[in-house]
């Protein structure tokens, strides 16, 4: 028979091996008939949910404008507009369950960064997070229980941001980063951005960061200073569940709040690649497993 310990590593390596494999692919879909416009500005084109694909990592957003911190143009079917009073709802792949100390979601936007004085072109993206197990009871991030999922605002400063650009690519440091996005790079030189890994720090964008500080970035060749702000990672806006009070979550509810006339630019949603992996039960837990299944073993052999 084999050890506990044996048990117990062959458990976790093959929850680490379905990880591997559902990391690239555990994004999201869209839950039929959630989506509610909003009041926004955008054409109509940007704006079809049923056939949208939320699970494509976007390189570039056409010809060759690369997905960086300033973008020349984002292409029609790059991305879903949703402007204030609207919100969607989606659906993970599989469940994510909550990390230690790490974000598990992370929502990718449109948004882009003047490089002369670090405004938002596209405007302010605030949104209400929601999160649930099973589709009908919702919670904030924060653990309180919603009573309508599809109208719910969130009270004045508890609402998220999500104005950290979506950047396709590691390209290292802001200059590349920002002329990637007027098609003065090659973007086959670089290699393609974790779009699974938390930005190590989003407080430029979402935090008390200021436009001096952000076209500082936009203009600094230093890979340093990137790196501190981006790693390896694709951006976005990521969040933790670990307060929500769930276990595990399997859908999330975006509602626009305070935006300008266009709204949120919701691009992607992917979770990271640790989220992916059940929790591994107590050794105690596993020994009672494994008694268990030898006494089913024994009846059915006697």
């Amino acid at each position: 028979m084999k050890s506990l310990h044996t048990f117990v590593a062959s458990a976790l390596f093959l929850s680490v091996a379905a990880a591997a494999h559902a990391a690239e692919v555990n994004s999201v879909t869209y839950v039929d008939g959630s989506y509610l416009r909003g009041s926004t500005s955008l054409a109509t084109t940007y704006s079809q949910p049923a056939t949208y694909d939320f699970s494509a990592w976007r390189l570039n957003t056409g010809g060759s404008y690369g997905v960086s911190l300033n973008n020349s143009n984002w292409a029609v079917g790059t991305f879903l507009a949703i402007g204030n009073g609207g919100g969607i709802t989606l659906q993970f792949d599989s469940a994510i369950y909550p990390v230690d100390g790490q974000k598990e979601f992370g929502i990718f936007t449109a948004q882009q960064v003047n490089n002369s004085n670090g405004s938002y072109v596209n405007g302010n993206m605030d949104a209400a997070i929601l999160v649930s197990q099973n589709g009908t009871d919702w919670y904030t991030l924060t653990g309180q229980l919603v009573s309508n999922h599809l109208t719910y605002v969130a009270p004045t400063g508890e609402n998220q941001k999500l104005n950290a650009p979506t950047v396709a690519y590691d390209y290292k440091n802001g200059v590349d980063a920002r002329l990637a996005g007027s098609g003065s790079k090659v973007l086959s030189s670089f290699d393609i951005a974790e779009y699974y890994t938390p930005m190590p720090n989003d407080n430029l964008f979402n935090g008390d960061g200021i436009g001096t500080q952000r076209a500082a970035l936009l203009n600094s060749s230093d890979p340093v200073a990137y790196y501190d702000v981006f790693g390896t990672s694709g951006g976005g806006n990521w969040f933790d569940i670990s307060d929500c009070g769930l276990d595990s979550v399997n859908f999330i509810r975006i509602n626009a709040i305070d935006c300008g006339g266009a709204g949120i630019r919701l691009s992607a949603v992917f979770s990271s690649f640790e989220s992916t992996i059940a929790p591994i039960p107590e050794p105690a837990s596993l020994s009672l497993l494994l008694i268990g299944g030898m006494g089913l073993l024994m009846r059915r052999r006697k």
